[in-house]
C-alpha cells in the first residue's frame, strides 16, 4: 500500500504543479485515483503538443509573410533597377553616337583652326559653322600648295599675281578644304583684276598638279574666262566670257552637289552641273592665271556679290517644258510655256521638262508636278511622268 500512497503523492504533487492547487485524491480508493492521474496526464501532454503546434504553424505563417513581403519588395526594387539600367544603356548609345560626330567634326576643326582657337569656338558658333557654312571665312591661299609662277601676298593672304616672265596654267589652292555637310551652300568669289588670256576658278584635289587645267579630271570643277564650264571631265560652252574688271563666283549646294557659278553676282545656269560623290580626297577651292602680270583678289565671305540664298533651293522654282526637246507635231504655248497643244496626226508624241530631278536630294524632300487637261479625246492615250531625256525618242511610246 505503501507504493501507492507514493503515486498518490506524486500525483498531489504533479497536479498542484501543473493546476496550482493541490491533487484532489480520493481518500476511499487509491486506485481509482492512481487511473484519474495517469488519464490527466495524457490530456496535459496532448494540450502541450496542441499549443506547441499552434505556436510553430503562427511561427510558420509569420515567416511566410515576411519571405513574400521581402520577395516583393526586391522584385520591384530589381525591376527599378532594370529599367534605370535601359534608360542608362539608351543614354549611353546616344552619347557614343554623338560622341563620334563630335570626334568628325573635332578632327576637321583642329585642322582648320588649330587646337587654341578650336578651345574657344563657342557651340552655337560651331553649330552655326556645320549647318550654314562648309569652310571657316578666314580662309586663305595656301603658300605651300601654289605654283612658283605664282604669288601671294595682302595681310589675309587673299590676293594672288602671277610674277612669271612666261605664261601657261598656274594654280593655287586654299588652305582649308570644303567641308561636305548634309545642307547648307559653299561659296566664294574672286574679282578679275588683270587676265590677259585665260584665268579659271572652281575646286579640285591637291593632287592635281599646279600647270594643268582643271576640271577634266573627276571630282573638279571650273569656270573659265572662255565661257566654258569644266565638270567631271566634261565641258559646257557657250556661258558668258569674264575679264577685267568682272566679280566671278563658284559655290556648292552641300545638299544636291549641284555646283554654282556667277559672274557679277548673278546665278549661270547650272542645272546640270553635279559633283559625282563618292569624294576620295578633299576638294580645295582654286585659281588659275594663265599670263604674267594676271592678278585676282578673293572673297571668302561672308557678304559677297551673289546671295547663296537665292539657290538654296533644291529644285528652280519655275520648271517648264523644252522647246529643245519637243515632238515637232506638238506646240509649246503660254508666256511661261506651261501649255502643250498636239497640232499633228495622231500618235504618241513627247515633251521634256527644261531642267531635270534632283534624285540626290536630301531624303526629306520630294518632286511632284501636276498637269490639266484642256482637252482630251477619249479615244486616244495620254501618258506624264519621269524618263531620260537621251534615252526616250520623242516620237515613240514611253
Amino acid at each position: 500500500m505503501s507504493s501507492l500512497t507514493t503515486c498518490s503523492s506524486t500525483e498531489d504533487e504533479f497536479s498542484a504543479d501543473v493546476f496550482g492547487q493541490g491533487g484532489n485524491v480520493n481518500d476511499a480508493g487509491t486506485s481509482s485515483s492512481f487511473c484519474d492521474g495517469n488519464s490527466r496526464k495524457t490530456a496535459i501532454g496532448d494540450r502541450r503538443k496542441i499549443k506547441e503546434l499552434s505556436i510553430l504553424t503562427v511561427v510558420n505563417i509569420t515567416v511566410t509573410v515576411a519571405l513574400i513581403s521581402f520577395i516583393t519588395i526586391e522584385n520591384a526594387r530589381i525591376n527599378a533597377e532594370l529599367e534605370s539600367l535601359k534608360n542608362i544603356e539608351t543614354k549611353l548609345n546616344e552619347l557614343v553616337e554623338q560622341q563620334k560626330k563630335d570626334q568628325n567634326f573635332i578632327a576637321v576643326l583642329k585642322d582648320r583652326f588649330g587646337n587654341e582657337l578650336l578651345k574657344a569656338v563657342h557651340p552655337d558658333i560651331r553649330k552655326n559653322i556645320s549647318e550654314n557654312f562648309s569652310i571657316p571665312i578666314e580662309n586663305c591661299w595656301d603658300a605651300n600648295a601654289i605654283h612658283n609662277d605664282l604669288e601671294i601676298f595682302g595681310s589675309e593672304s587673299l590676293k594672288v599675281h602671277y610674277k612669271g616672265d612666261g605664261s601657261g596654267r598656274r594654280s593655287v589652292f586654299a588652305k582649308h578644304p570644303i567641308l561636305f555637310s548634309e545642307s547648307g551652300i559653299f561659296y566664294f568669289e574672286i574679282k578679275i583684276k588683270s587676265c590677259k588670256n585665260l584665268c579659271s576658278i572652281g575646286f579640285s584635289t591637291k593632287a592635281m598638279p599646279f600647270d594643268e587645267r582643271v576640271g577634266q579630271n573627276s571630282d573638279s570643277c571650273a569656270y573659265e574666262s572662255d565661257g566654258q564650264f569644266w565638270t567631271n571631265g566634261s565641258s559646257n560652252i557657250g556661258m558668258p566670257n569674264f575679264s577685267h574688271g568682272d566679280f566671278v563666283g563658284c559655290g556648292i549646294n552641300l545638299a544636291t552637289r549641284r555646283v554654282i557659278f556667277t559672274k557679277n553676282g548673278q546665278p549661270l545656269d547650272t542645272t546640270d552641273l553635279f559633283l559625282s560623290p563618292p569624294f576620295d580626297f578633299p576638294l580645295f577651292p582654286f585659281v588659275s592665271l594663265n599670263d604674267s602680270g594676271d592678278f585676282i583678289e578673293t572673297n571668302f565671305g561672308p557678304k559677297f556679290k551673289f546671295d547663296p540664298a537665292k539657290v538654296q533651293n533644291n529644285f528652280p522654282r519655275e520648271n517648264y517644258w523644252d522647246a529643245n526637246f519637243c515632238h515637232e507635231n506638238l506646240e509649246i504655248i503660254g508666256n511661261k510655256s506651261l501649255t502643250v497643244h498636239h497640232t499633228g496626226y495622231p500618235g504618241l508624241r513627247s515633251v521634256f521638262a527644261k531642267y531635270s530631278i534632283l534624285l540626290n536630294k536630301p531624303s526629306s524632300d520630294f518632286f511632284y508636278y501636276e498637269i490639266s487637261f484642256m482637252k482630251k479625246d477619249e479615244k486616244y492615250r495620254l501618258f506624264f511622268g519621269f524618263a531620260v531625256k537621251q534615252q526616250i525618242k520623242l516620237g515613240v511610246e514611253i
